[in-house]
């Protein structure tokens, strides 16, 4: 991905595919908004197992775990999608 970062990639896919989108007076405030209903409903899906593991996810994390090896998550995560890992 060129551009990293959900807001980023929002704001990059207003300007570049829609050059006619009339933004709100507050365009962060929309943006963070829009984000944060993307992710709600990201979250629900994932939760719901409605989106897979690429593959091979699955049989690595089930071998670290049989071999022993502690699985941790990474500090407390911005993104509430790393809470289902």
């Amino acid at each position: 991905m060129s551009i990293t970062g959900g807001k980023e990639r929002i704001r990059h896919y207003l300007t570049q595919h829609h050059p006619n989108f009339s933004p709100p007076k507050d365009l962060n405030a929309f943006i963070a908004d829009l984000h944060a209903a993307k992710t709600e409903h990201y979250c629900e899906l994932l939760a719901q197992g409605g989106i897979p593991l690429r593959t091979g996810v699955k049989r690595l994390l089930n071998e670290a775990r049989t071999q022993g090896v502690r699985l941790r998550s990474p500090p407390p995560p911005r993104s509430p999608t790393l809470r289902f890992f």
